[in-house]
């Protein structure tokens, strides 16, 4: 018994095929049935549409980037209000005191303790963060 195999010419194998479904109308009476054979109606596949999509993914990017804007502008204001803040106090260095630790112990809202050391530096206008023992900082207060 020798089996025989479809011939597909071309990329048609390629093809997806999807399963058909199939049943059976009986029209008439019990006495006269007459059969017919129906293909049921295909269900649409519910895709986006690609321009949809790709509207979606622009508006995520484009919200990402507004948000990252947003943080950094306002971490930005608040770097330059500390700056240029008129209200300073008067700090003197103790032995073992650096930026970091002057500024981790006076912290500012909207900036980190980086920013702050930063800005503490800005307003001495000092070269480096080396500091000496018994120097005065002005240092901003929130």
């Amino acid at each position: 018994m020798s089996m025989s195999y479809p011939t597909v010419h071309g990329n048609l194998a390629l093809k997806p095929v999807e399963p058909v479904s199939r049943f059976t109308v009986i029209n008439g009476s019990a006495a006269a049935p007459h059969l017919e054979h129906v293909q049921a109606p295909s269900c649409p596949h519910l895709h986006l549409p690609r321009i949809l999509a790709v509207a979606i993914a622009i508006g995520i990017v484009v919200s990402c980037i507004f948000t990252a804007y947003t943080v950094l502008q306002s971490e930005q204001t608040a770097y330059h209000a500390a700056v240029t803040s008129e209200q300073l106090e008067a700090v003197t260095v103790a032995p073992g005191d650096s930026l970091w630790s002057i500024a981790a112990a006076h912290p500012l809202e909207g900036l980190d303790t980086a920013a702050v050391a930063d800005a503490i530096q800005a307003i001495n206008a000092l070269d480096s963060g080396t500091l000496q023992p018994g120097m005065v900082l002005n240092v901003p207060v929130s």
